[in-house]
């Protein structure tokens, strides 16, 4: 009964990684194009690479169910998904989705914003900005933590049934 939860977001999470790095990948290609990439290749090169890696967790989770490895890959994808952080010219931010945020800014102290689809994608450095941001998506800690949780169960369940 309980393996039904697990696998419905598990499976939920998989084609939702899927989905959007799919579209955010195109999107990449069409708003930065080859002069975009040129201009600045580090950014790119990392941004593109955790598209990537949102693909190939989500490819992995949908294939391999019951995958420890796809399993990390999801959590590791969820956990980079709920951080965004800008320090003196060194940002990442690297969310799509639903988004309930707690953040910090040295200019506005601590907000709590909700936006039903987020977008915040990109990573770099800017020499010479002098700022603190640090914003963590509550959304996908949730959702990593109803993974853990439904998969905790189903192993008990699981180690009672052998």
């Amino acid at each position: 009964m309980t393996k039904l939860p697990r696998n419905t977001l598990h499976q939920t999470v998989s084609l939702y990684l899927i989905i959007c790095s799919i579209g955010l990948i195109i999107f990449f290609f069409n708003q930065m194009g080859i002069g975009g990439i040129r201009r600045a290749p580090i950014s790119s090169a990392v941004s593109l690479l955790l598209l990537v890696y949102y693909l190939f967790s989500g490819v992995a989770g949908a294939l391999k169910k019951s995958s420890k490895t796809a399993f990390y890959l999801i959590c590791i994808s969820l956990i980079l998904q709920s951080l965004s952080i800008a320090i003196n010219g060194l940002y990442f931010r690297n969310s799509f989705g639903p988004a309930l945020s707690i953040a910090y800014s040295a200019a506005t102290d601590l907000s709590l914003s909700f936006r039903l689809f987020a977008f915040s994608f990109s990573n770099g450095y800017e020499p010479g900005i002098k700022q603190l941001d640090i914003a963590v998506n509550i959304l996908p800690l949730i959702t990593l933590a109803l993974l853990i949780y439904f998969k905790r169960v189903s192993n008990k369940i699981s180690s009672f049934t052998q």
